[in-house]
């Protein structure tokens, strides 16, 4: 993936994705911004305009997990 062709929230979206997939094999403390930098095709560096600290990212990842979660639910309770 070129950096230049990513849009802000493609970026953003993408790091969730990797540490999501990180911290799912590597769990909190086994996770590391390097790993999942490298995973997201990005330098540890590119991930602090972003996001302030791993467990910034972990909490985005936690929470959009919980918001999906919540709108599944909702939607199975309508049917």
């Amino acid at each position: 993936l070129q950096a230049g062709k990513r849009q802000p929230d493609g970026q953003r979206g993408l790091i969730l994705d990797a540490a999501r997939k990180v911290f799912q094999a590597e769990g909190l403390d086994g996770a590391s911004l390097r790993a999942i930098a490298a995973v997201a095709d990005y330098t540890p560096a590119a991930l602090y305009f972003h996001f302030e600290s791993k467990e910034a990212i972990y909490a985005e990842v936690l929470r959009v997990s919980l918001a999906n979660l919540g709108q599944a639910v909702s939607l199975a309770i309508l049917r």
